[in-house]
């Protein structure tokens, strides 16, 4: 299967991109069992530097993507210095 899986993190609440989300990258498998595939950061735009799966890597199936939100939003209270 040729293709690519990526995601896209926007900060509504602050109106930008969402710098530094942490995200895991977990493939759903039988009988609830799930396989971590990875863990990425998102750059400067909200987005991974390269897709979270693409080509061979990505294989029909269900995927689940975790994102860090509360961690995220904890990061971005304690650099904005209170703002």
């Amino acid at each position: 299967m040729v293709g690519k899986l990526t995601t896209h993190v926007l900060d509504i609440a602050h109106g930008l991109p969402a710098e530094g989300m942490k995200i895991e990258v977990w493939r759903l498998e039988e009988k609830g069992a799930k396989k971590h595939l990875k863990t990425v950061l998102t750059n400067t735009d909200g987005r991974t530097d390269s897709p979270l799966l693409e080509d061979e890597a990505l294989k029909r199936g269900v995927y689940e993507l975790v994102f860090f939100v509360g961690d995220y939003f904890s990061e971005f209270s304690e650099n904005s210095n209170g703002e």
